[in-house]
């Protein structure tokens, strides 16, 4: 609903229009959501906790840019001699030449960077000595990648050193882009656009895009009033608690009281 309605509720949306027919259609169904919990709220007792969370927010999205496009316009991604393309398709790992390539890409609204590197990746290109300069090459370009009408963009660049840690970090990507602060996604998966801006993925286009701001909802002791900002990572302590459980020494976040 929010992908593909936002757009009538959001006066600054591109696409907004006041005299759209669908102008209420996200607080209609918000309205019918919260009568639908209410409903099953009746059916439980006062002991029982209630958690209502969203993993992300949402906020508006303008276009995207075409990313994977971008990377082979740029030397990064090569695909195998004899892959013409003439018109928009779907991008397949199969295309790809990995010999030569040095970065590819994935995601939808967020873009997930990865750089095929040496003694990590199975067929990597790049040397672990270079890892770190390729990594600032890349945002030095990423953040110069201007907007479809010109204007330069608000592109926030996350790297996995400075900003990703765990048991499984070596799966993260490498780079994280919030193009103009997610009000413009990334296209990963379809190549051979037009123009290096477009909504449409290979699974195709909508107008709204996660936002980094959700929203958590607990009850309890009959307190209402806004807690502040929390961290999702306080989810999982938080439960483990409130079921008794002992909340396991390297689980980062904190139990929300």
């Amino acid at each position: 609903m929010n992908h593909s309605f936002w757009k009538y509720c959001d006066e600054q949306h591109r696409k907004y229009d006041p005299n759209s027919e669908f102008k209420n259609s996200l607080k209609d169904y918000y309205v019918f959501l919260d009568r639908e919990l209410g409903e099953m709220l009746k059916l439980l007792d006062e002991d029982t906790l209630v958690i209502v969370l969203s993993d992300h927010g949402f906020t508006r999205m303008h276009t995207r840019v075409n990313l994977s496009d971008w990377l082979i316009k740029e030397g990064y991604l090569v695909l195998k001699a004899g892959v013409d393309i003439i018109s928009p398709v779907k991008l397949e790992y199969d295309m790809i030449d990995w010999t030569r390539t040095k970065v590819f890409a994935i995601g939808a609204y967020d873009g997930q960077v990865f750089i095929n590197l040496k003694e990590r990746d199975v067929g990597g290109v790049v040397e672990v000595n270079d890892y770190d300069s390729l990594v600032d090459e890349l945002e030095i370009k990423l953040k110069n990648i201007s907007g479809d009408d010109g204007a330069v963009l608000d592109t926030k660049i996350f790297k996995k050193k400075d900003f990703f840690r765990g048991k499984k970090e070596d799966l993260a990507p490498d780079i994280v882009i919030y193009f103009d602060n997610m009000h413009y996604g990334a296209n990963t998966s379809l190549i051979g656009n037009p123009t290096l801006w477009s909504l449409s993925t290979a699974m195709g286009s909508d107008d709204a895009t996660h936002a980094e701001k959700g929203i958590f909802i607990m009850n309890g002791d009959n307190r209402k009033g806004n807690i502040g900002e929390i961290n999702i990572l306080d989810i999982a302590p938080t439960i483990l608690s409130e079921l008794g459980v002992k909340v396991p020494d390297d689980l980062e976040g904190k139990v929300v009281d």
